[in-house]
């Protein structure tokens, strides 16, 4: 449905951030390891003593630091040298084009869904307001409420050709070979066509 595809979209984007950003604290990890190799000050030697802590503190630590470069948020981890200053600011450039990307993204797909859902839950208010103004009993109110409850869940599972408005761009043929399997398709599995099909080929 509509729905499941507009949550799966909105998953992706948060996944897809989070990769972005597991990756952009393994560079950040990186950098700091050259600056311990060169004797450089760095950020796993600076005064709050990451170099004595655990490998999965230290990358929770770079990846919570990659975080705050595309959000308001703050860190106590700053850069002790032009490097690491050098990649926090090139983060930053990058994080403002990419953030408000995903934020403008994952915004649409929110306010689309919101919309769906507030038609919808229109539609339901409606309907219980007709059934109690002509004292329509219970039980037939259930009924119906349940009855129409199902139609909306297949007609949402159900698309529509014209719904579909790309389709307009197909060629004759490619829509040609479209509409014959869509209003014949289920035909071709029964047995009589199928060996039709068959003697066909062969001739």
């Amino acid at each position: 449905s509509e729905v499941t595809f507009i949550t799966m979209n909105v998953s992706k984007l948060i996944l897809m951030l989070l990769l972005v950003n597991h990756f952009l604290a393994c560079l950040w990890y990186f950098i700091g390891t050259l600056s311990q190799g060169s004797q450089t000050e760095n950020w796993i030697d600076s005064d709050q003593l990451f170099a004595d802590k655990n490998f999965g503190y230290r990358y929770t630590t770079s990846l919570h630091w990659s975080l705050t470069q595309f959000t308001p948020a703050s860190m106590s981890v700053q850069p002790q040298n032009v490097y690491e200053r050098t990649f926090a600011i090139a983060v930053l450039v990058f994080g403002l084009v990419l953030f408000s990307s995903f934020i403008s993204a994952i915004t649409a797909s929110m306010s689309q869904l919101g919309k769906m859902q507030d038609d919808k839950s229109k539609q339901f208010w409606l309907l219980r307001r007709f059934l109690r103004q002509h004292n329509v009993e219970n039980q037939l109110s259930f009924r119906v409420l349940r009855y129409v409850e199902y139609a909306c869940r297949e007609t949402e599972e159900f698309v529509a050709e014209s719904r579909v408005q790309v389709l307009n761009l197909l060629s004759e043929q490619l829509w040609n070979e479209l509409q014959y399997v869509v209003s014949f398709g289920c035909m071709q599995i029964h047995p009589l066509f199928v060996r039709a099909g068959q003697i066909s080929n062969m001739g």
